[in-house]
């Protein structure tokens, strides 16, 4: 809950081949569009392509932890991400191969660590 606000009833699932990404959508600091954030993921997938919209909004940044841990061996990032949390992908001890968005405003040091 962020400030009387339960966000668990605000994610949008959206499949993947062996599981799902949890999906946030917000809205642009002036409120003028929105667009989705990756929550988290759950799933069994080896090999993940980030899509690049959902229902028509861009999906745009990757929060915090997403996919800490998770077994994934390759991951194909979109160039509409443009932020990426902390330990985003951390403990990935799998993850060999990523295509990076272009677009990355943000990466900070322990996005990746481990």
């Amino acid at each position: 809950m962020i400030s009387g606000f339960d966000i668990g009833n605000h994610l949008i699932h959206l499949k993947t081949a062996c599981g799902y990404f949890r999906l946030l959508k917000i809205a642009s600091e002036r409120l003028e569009d929105f667009a989705y954030v990756i929550f988290d993921y759950n799933g069994s997938d080896l090999e993940l392509i980030i899509p690049e919209s959902y229902e028509g909004y861009k999906i745009t940044a990757i929060v915090a932890k997403a996919f800490k841990g998770s077994k994934i061996q390759k991951l194909i990032m979109p160039n509409t991400i443009t932020l990426i949390g902390n330990e985003a992908f951390a403990n990935c001890r799998d993850l060999n191969e990523t295509v990076i968005s272009n677009k990355l405003e943000l990466i900070p040091d322990n996005s990746f660590e481990n």
